[in-house]
């Protein structure tokens, strides 16, 4: 099977962390991603691995991940859009930072209420587009 190239948003820590290390055990490619990237310096080591800074609120440093992951591999397989805050609360009518109306009531848990999750768009819309 031909070794993939994964972009993982979120690396750092909880599901992103463990996809990225299964991608890593299963012999693929990994473009890791973190607010910060001194909090993914554990996968960095690896050879197979790319590190780079990704707010996912902010379009323009998606852009610059997208390519700077495909400079350094030369294509993306596989996007793993884990990075957000994915448990908010939602009351009925709320609407998100991205202008998505729901209908929900207060039992509901919605992942788009919360503005970096809406912020997702931007970075699938950029890797999309490539």
């Amino acid at each position: 099977m031909a070794q993939k190239i994964w972009m993982i948003t979120g690396a750092s820590r909880g599901f992103g962390a463990e996809i990225a290390k299964a991608v890593l055990a299963a012999g693929d490619k990994l473009i890791a991603t973190a607010r910060k990237v001194n909090a993914i310096d554990y996968l960095a080591k690896n050879p197979n691995v790319f590190a780079v800074a990704l707010e996912v609120t902010d379009e323009q440093q998606a852009k610059k991940a997208v390519d700077a992951g495909l400079k350094q591999f030369g294509r993306i397989d596989v996007l793993v859009n884990n990075a957000g805050l994915w448990a908010t609360r939602c009351g009925r009518g709320d609407e998100c930072a991205g202008g998505r109306k729901h209908l929900s009531d207060e039992r509901f848990w919605s992942p788009e209420c919360n503005p970096r999750c809406c912020s997702l768009d931007a970075q699938t819309k950029v890797w999309t587009h490539h």
